[in-house]
């Protein structure tokens, strides 16, 4: 008699005994097994598939106020600017979600004013005393698997794109979904393309980032999910990025490799993945790209160990959140 997997899966000696010989076989406990199996299950949902023609998307970023580049803050402005321009007068709503990790003593907090001046972003300040207990290395500053993933937990937006404050959306990407809409189910990526940094990104547009002569690189995608440079471009509806439960916050040592951690983990549990266009990346010198050997973190093999499997309170939930207005959070 035929027996659908997932009754089969869902039958308990069945799946007693998978969990078991699987967490031999990788060296786990069986309670991740477990864990990973029930979050493949759910996201092989009912509506898997279905596109949306009309929906809000949170860009979601993380920074500081630490002269991370020169004009760091007036261009990531002017990017926040220029994205939300992209959908006026469509059918997708864009929002942002900025995350202010470990400020700096001594500097102003940018959260504020981000909030003040545009109502379509929310912020999330997060504590330094949060950042001293999570991290294991003293070369980061900013931890950006916990960062997005409280962006990412607490987000209401129909889909959440992660990516950077130096990032430009192409043109391609944004009428990809304006007219052909977003699915269900689906991981969305894009080709980084890395600008020059001399360009002007105080009054922006689409020729001037786009124009080829203008490219500093571009960089190759393989297969799915297409990791290399993949950070600057992960975008996914919220309750498949909720299931994953964003970034591996068993990562507490390095920056590099997170977001293809999380493009892999997200195709393992059963998302679809499709390549929409490109992103227009403002190339510096602090970037993976110019200092592969001596980027901040310890190296480690981001294709190791996925799918994995945060905590129940993961995203700073048992951390303490105060919110002051509708749309600015603290975390302690």
């Amino acid at each position: 008699m035929f027996c659908p997997a997932k009754t089969l899966i869902q039958s308990r000696g069945f799946f007693k005994n998978f969990a078991g010989q699987a967490a031999l076989r990788f060296g786990v406990p069986v309670k991740n097994v477990i864990g990973v199996i029930q979050e493949w299950l759910a996201a092989r949902r009912p509506d898997a598939g279905k596109t949306l023609r009309e929906f809000s998307v949170e860009f979601t970023l993380t920074g500081r106020n630490d002269e991370y580049e020169p004009h760091w803050n007036e261009r990531m402005e002017s990017v926040l600017r220029y994205n939300h321009a992209l959908f006026e007068n469509s059918g997708a709503r864009f929002q942002v979600a900025f995350v202010e990790w470990n400020p700096p003593a001594g500097k102003p907090l940018l959260s504020p004013s981000l909030v003040e001046k545009y109502p379509f972003v929310r912020a999330i300040v997060v504590a330094a005393a949060v950042h001293e207990k999570l991290c294991e290395t003293g070369e980061i500053s900013i931890m950006l698997n916990f960062g997005y993933n409280a962006a990412i937990r607490t987000s209401a937006a129909d889909f959440v794109l992660v990516s950077g404050g130096d990032d430009f959306l192409g043109s391609d990407v944004a009428q990809w979904m304006m007219k052909r809409g977003l699915g269900i189910g689906c991981l969305y990526r894009a080709v980084r393309v890395d600008i020059r940094n001399s360009l002007d990104f105080e009054n922006p547009d689409a020729g001037q980032l786009e124009a080829p002569q203008h490219a500093v690189k571009v960089n190759k995608v393989g297969q799915a999910p297409y990791t290399n440079a993949c950070g600057d471009f992960i975008l996914m509806d919220r309750e498949l990025f909720q299931r994953v439960r964003g970034y591996d916050e068993n990562i507490r040592f390095a920056r590099s490799g997170l977001d293809g951690r999380c493009c892999l983990s997200a195709m393992a549990l059963g998302a679809r993945c499709r390549l929409i266009g490109h992103v227009y990346h403002i190339d510096h010198s602090r970037s993976y790209a110019n200092n592969p050997s001596t980027y901040p973190g310890k190296k480690y093999d981001y294709r190791a160990g996925v799918p994995y499997q945060n905590p129940e309170n993961w995203g700073l939930k048992s951390y303490t959140w105060e919110q002051k207005g509708d749309r600015l959070f603290y975390v302690r």
